[in-house]
C-alpha cells in the first residue's frame, strides 16, 4: 500500500504549537475560566481584561512553594492583580449595581483565579504528574452558588449565600480552612470538592 504524503502545513502547525505549548495551555485555561457564563453578571467588554490578567499570573512560582502559608501569600499577591481587573459594577437589566471592593476580591476575583489555577494544575498537562500531586494539595476551592448550596446541605456554616457576599478575607478563608481540614481527614485534596457541580448536569452550562 502506498504511504500517504504528509501534509507539511500540518507538520509545521504541530511544531509551532509544541514550541508555545505552555503559553497555549494558559490561554486555553483563561478562555475557559472567563467564559460567558462565568462573567455573565459583568459588562460585556470585561472579559479581555480579566483574561489578560490571568495570563500574567506567575503559575510557575507554585513549583517553589513548599507550604500553605507561602501559598496563601502568593495567592493574595496574584488575587490583587485579578481583582483589579474585575468591574466595579454588575450588569443588570434595569441598571448597573455597584460591587464592593471586598466582593471583587474575595468573591468574584477569588472564584475566577481559583478556577484558573484548578485548570492549569488539574485539567491540563502544564506540570508533570509529580508536580501536580504536590501542588494540588495547596489549591483553594472556587466558591460559587453550587458549592455554597452543597456546603449548606452538609451543615457547614457560611455567613454568605451568594458570591458577592463573600466580601471579606476571613469569610473566604474560614470556609477554605474547614474544607481543608475535612479533606485532610479524608485523605483527599481540598480542590476535589469543586467537583460537586458535576452532580447537576445543567450546572456546567451555568457556571
Amino acid at each position: 500500500m502506498k504511504e500517504s504524503a504528509t501534509n507539511n502545513n500540518l507538520v509545521n502547525e504541530f511544531e509551532r504549537i509544541e514550541q508555545n505549548i505552555r503559553d497555549v495551555i494558559k490561554k486555553k485555561a483563561a478562555k475557559v475560566c472567563v467564559s460567558a457564563s462565568t462573567i455573565r453578571v459583568f459588562p460585556k467588554n470585561s472579559s479581555s481584561k480579566i483574561k489578560g490578567t490571568l495570563l500574567r499570573v506567575d503559575v510557575d512560582r507554585m513549583l517553589r512553594i513548599k507550604n500553605p502559608k507561602d501559598f496563601k501569600k502568593w495567592f493574595e499577591e496574584e488575587l490583587t492583580k485579578v481583582a483589579r481587573a474585575i468591574p466595579k459594577v454588575t450588569r443588570n437589566k434595569k441598571k448597573n449595581k455597584k460591587l464592593s471592593r471586598g466582593a471583587r476580591y474575595w468573591g468574584y476575583g477569588a472564584k475566577i483565579l481559583n478556577l484558573y489555577l484548578r485548570d492549569i494544575v488539574i485539567h491540563n498537562h502544564y506540570f508533570t504528574d509529580a508536580q501536580v500531586e504536590r501542588i494540588q494539595d495547596l489549591l483553594y476551592v472556587p466558591l460559587d452558588g453550587k458549592v455554597i448550596d452543597k456546603l449548606k446541605k452538609l451543615n457547614v456554616y457560611c455567613d454568605f449565600g451568594r458570591i458577592k457576599e463573600i466580601d471579606k478575607r476571613d469569610k473566604f478563608y474560614k470556609v477554605q480552612d474547614e474544607l481543608g481540614r475535612a479533606a485532610d481527614k479524608a485523605g483527599a485534596p481540598r480542590i476535589w470538592f469543586d467537583y460537586v457541580w458535576a452532580e447537576d448536569p445543567k450546572e456546567h452550562q451555568q457556571r
